[in-house]
């Protein structure tokens, strides 16, 4: 008897829920949630004082974590996981803290196994979408059967298993 799988949710729906990014039950998380237009993904967030890196300006890391996460629920729309190989940001302007950042993720290309994509934000009252994507990432396809036996209830709804996928392919 076949069995099928289910498809992914764009958003945390598991009982784990601790992601920085995306983790409902992560107090000191963003609590980032996605929605698909078309073939991108959108998110929005609002960057609070202890998030800040110079006074009054949002933390460089924590844009470059919402560029990584909408970018990462891209493939998620294929109804596969995928896990960060390589990202580059160039950051074009300073992002205010309480300011709305809108940040979209779109499928390049899939090439060898591994997914492109590109992400750009803007602030409110910006020309959108920007003329070009200030970061592009190169995301490495996450297989199904590469998992550890142990996990293959996290790996259905794919919350953390990739991490032990790769640590097995690259690191033993």
């Amino acid at each position: 008897m076949q069995q099928s799988r289910r498809s992914l949710s764009l958003n945390d729906e598991t009982d784990y829920g601790l992601c920085f990014a995306c983790g409902p039950r992560n107090d000191c998380g963003l609590r980032l949630q996605f929605v698909r237009e078309g073939d991108t993904v959108k998110t929005t967030y609002s960057p609070t004082e202890h998030l800040q890196g110079f006074p009054g300006y949002a933390h460089g890391g924590v844009i470059g974590t919402l560029l990584d996460e909408v970018m990462s629920r891209v493939s998620v729309l294929e109804n596969r996981w995928t896990m960060t190989a390589r990202m580059d940001v160039r950051f074009r302007r300073p992002v205010l803290t309480g300011q709305t950042v809108t940040a979209v993720g779109e499928k390049v290309r899939e090439r060898r196994g591994f997914y492109e994509l590109a992400a750009a934000w803007c602030c409110r009252m910006e020309r959108w979408p920007p003329t070009a994507p200030p970061c592009t990432r190169r995301f490495p396809t996450l297989r199904w059967r590469r998992w550890p036996p142990g996990i293959r209830g996290w790996a259905r709804s794919g919350w953390w298993a990739g991490a032990s996928a790769l640590n097995r392919k690259f690191f033993h």
